[in-house]
Parts: C-alpha cells; structure tokens; sequence
C-alpha cells in the first residue's frame, strides 16, 4: 500500500461517523477454554496484526482532510482486568493518535478471551473476522514450535495475503464497459435513494425528539471510564441447526438471508408490540451491509469494502406469512441484479463535494435505522486448523468455544445483530445500547427472534 494516500469516501464517512458515546469500533470477541500461553499470544497477535496494512495506519487530519500516513510496527496490545472474560469491551480509537487494530485480552489461567478491535473505517466484519483466523493460525504454529524445541514441527500454512490489493479497494470497476452498460439500472437507485431521506423510521425503543437532541450534544471529547467498563450489551444466540434453515431456504425458493431478514423483522415487531412500545403505524427500518469483494479480492488484507442498503416496512406488515417474506426476496432481487449497493457509495460521492463535505450526513440528531443486521456466514469454514468432533477449531492448546461479533451501535440504532455459521449451529450476536435497553429486554428480543426462525422451521 502506498503512502501517504486519501480516504475512500466511505472510509471518511465512517470516521466522521464516530463518538465517544459511540465508538465506531467493530469488534471480534472470542473465547477459548484453556490455558493460554502468553509469549506466544504476544508474538502471533503482533504476525497477525502486522498482515494487515490499515490496521497499523495512523490518519494525518488538517480541518476536513484525510490521509492514511503513518505505519507503526508496534501492535497496541493490552491485558484487562479478568471480568471482561465475561464483559463485552469496547473502545474509541482515535485514527490521529493511534492505530486502528488492536487486541484487549483477559484470562484466568483456564480460560481466555480475546477482544480484536478495529476502527470501522480500517475493517468491516469479514476483514475484522479474517485477522482472528489469521492470528489463530499464528498462535497454533507459535505454540507448536514452543513445544517441540527438539524436533521440527509440522506447521500450519499461513494464509496468503497481498497489501498491494489495498491501493484499488476503492476501485468498484466503475469505468469498465459491464459497469457502464448498467447505468440505466443504477437509475432505479435514485429511487431508493429519496425512499431512504424522505422515509423516517422509528428508534427500536422509543426516545422523545428531547432525548435525540440531547443525545446529539453530549461532549465527545472525553471518554468517561464507567462507559468504557459497561458500553456495549451483548447476548449471543444459537438458534439452531445451519442445514435446515437453508433447506426451507430452498423450499422456499429463497435465501436464508432473507428466512432471517424476515424473522427479524416479525420478531422485532412482536418485541415492540409486546413492550408496547410504538404503534403499527410506525416505519421499521433495518440496515444491511452488503459484502462488495470479488474474487479478485480473496487476498485482500482488512479492509472495509463494503456498502450498505435498508429495507423500511410498516411495523403492521410485520407479521409471519409469505407476503412479507417474498416483498423481501424482490427487494433483495432487484439490489442484486442492478447492483444497488454502490447507490451508497455514490451518494457519498456526491455528498463530498456539497457544502459541509461527509460531515454533513454523520449525523446524531435522528434516526438512520431501527436496527442493523449483518450476515457473516461461515467465517472459519476454510481454517488449516483442526476441530474437535463438534466442529470446534483447535487453536494450539486451547478451543475456539464461541465468537461474537459486536457491531459498532450508531446513535439512535439501538440493536445490531450478526449472524454466522460455527461449529454447524447457525448463531446470532444481539448487541444493544444498555443505556436504553435494559438487559432482561435484551433477552426477550432475542428470544423473540429465536422463537420465529424456529416456528418457521418447525411449521414448514
């Protein structure tokens, strides 16, 4: 990657859409049973940081411009206190002051986990997920040579990564002929386009204007401890078995995307409607974020390459059936076959060279979405390293129990969820902001979406 070099606009979108009260950190939480061996941790977590370019990047900053300037060789890497084996941690990282990756760790001497964070504008979900598969590979290898000092171990292949990739992740193939030909479909993005400005979706809980203004003019400058310590909620979900969802998916003639997508539109409606929160008459809104690699991209090191997309429904047309289910499969048919995700990434275009720049629309004082849902997969699907008979990774001495993405919570969106494949169970990550969800309505949100993939499943 050559330095020094601009932001892509959604890298700047992302920076400029970040707060002390919320941090625009993605996280990847996971948690090993085992004792962990800490040179090696030290050492493979810095192989494996070092792999990815903006993860080691400082920002140079003057008014409204932005560079990517600076690599530090030094990997911030922090022991926590042993509660956060159990407590989600969060932090602000300042792209001007320090890099965007980090690694806060805790253990107790029989367990361990790890918190991988990253500034969203350094990663995404996939990219954050692919620097914890490479820091296990590291980790199994370090310890193995540790542990045969008299014998040349059998290593595990390092997977391959090409820094170079980073100097076009911006380039979306925007000139070439295939791209020009579809311009007349990208018309019909305008369309969803003023859908989304003029469309004013409801917060998940509701809060009073009063309380999004207030919200908006917190002081971001400093970060108070007892933030840090409690900031984000966390419930992780297993819901069930990967293979029947996606074989009512085809019976359906569907995507399990979608099956998902819906049962969280009905259960999130069913949460409100339970808690009496809102009315029917309320917009519900979800965010999606929309994976833009190609195959091209399969060595790209972190990065966020991405976009997003929103599906609004009436919170009346929120209930279980068939209707609901196939207005999403045409929604999601029709952003697929005219590539509708780059609408985001035009819009942002356009919006920079407007009075107030990208600045203009990271904005706290109203409500981009009721929720955000993220599907990531399977993200440990092609690892080189051993499972147990759960389909649990084994990671040198220790066991991959669980991960949990923590999606970073932007103002007035009170809930993200992220959905992945590990060890043959389909899970899902509610994270919340508990400061207005409490964690007991946290736990019947979950259990209200859990219960409509189920008796989606058991109904079919």
């Amino acid at each position: 990657m050559q330095l020094p070099a601009p932001l892509l606009n959604f890298e700047q979108y992302l920076y400029w859409d970040d707060y002390t009260n919320h941090p625009n950190t993605i996280g990847c939480r996971i948690r090993l049973s085992g004792r962990v061996d800490e040179p090696a941790l030290k050492v493979s977590s810095e192989k494996a940081l070092t792999m990815h370019p903006l993860l080691r990047t400082r920002l140079a900053v003057k008014g409204s411009r932005l560079r990517w300037s600076e690599v530090s060789d030094s990997p911030i890497i922090v022991r926590l206190e042993e509660r956060f084996l159990t407590q989600p941690y969060v932090k602000k990282i300042d792209l001007s002051k320090e890099i965007g990756g980090q690694l806060h760790w805790a253990s107790d001497g029989r367990n361990a986990t790890l918190n991988f964070l990253m500034h969203h504008a350094t990663a995404d979900g996939l990219g954050g997920l692919q620097v914890v598969s490479d820091w296990m590979t590291a980790y199994a290898n370090e310890t193995s040579l540790n542990h045969n000092s008299d014998s040349t171990p059998k290593l595990a292949k390092v997977r391959r990564v090409d820094s170079d990739l980073l100097d076009s992740r911006g380039n979306h193939g925007f000139l070439s002929w295939k791209f020009l030909k579809k311009i007349p479909k990208q018309m019909i993005g305008l369309l969803g386009v003023w859908e989304f400005l003029r469309n004013r979706p409801v917060s998940l809980k509701p809060v009073s204007e009063s309380e999004i203004v207030s919200e908006a003019t917190v002081d971001d400058k400093v970060q108070p401890k007892s933030l840090r310590e409690t900031y984000p909620g966390l419930e992780t979900i297993e819901v069930g078995s990967i293979d029947e969802l996606q074989t009512l998916a085809n019976k359906e003639s569907v995507t399990a995307n979608d099956l998902v997508l819906h049962n969280i539109f009905v259960g999130v409606a069913n949460w409100r409607r339970e808690l009496e929160y809102g009315s029917d008459d309320d917009l519900l809104r979800i965010m999606v974020p929309m994976n833009l690699r190609t195959i091209r991209d399969r060595y790209l090191p972190a990065a966020n390459k991405a976009s997003l997309v929103s599906l609004d429904r009436k919170q009346a047309k929120c209930v279980a059936g068939k209707e609901l289910l196939d207005s999403i499969r045409f929604q999601m048919n029709v952003i697929q076959n005219n590539d509708l995700g780059f609408t985001f990434l035009h819009m942002l275009g356009l919006y920079r060279w407007l009075p107030g720049g990208l600045q203009r629309i990271a904005r706290k004082d109203r409500v981009g979405s009721t929720v955000l849902v993220t599907n990531l997969g399977e993200p440990f699907k092609r690892t080189v390293l051993p499972k147990d008979q759960c389909g649990k990774v084994i990671v040198g001495d220790m066991r991959l129990e669980g991960v949990d993405l923590i999606a970073p919570l932007r103002p007035n969106t009170h809930a993200a969820f992220a959905i992945y494949r590990y060890a043959d169970k389909l899970m899902i990550s509610l994270t919340y902001n508990n400061r207005v969800i409490s964690k007991q309505e946290a736990n019947r949100l979950g259990e209200l979406v859990k219960i409509e993939i189920q008796q989606h499943l058991n109904t079919t």
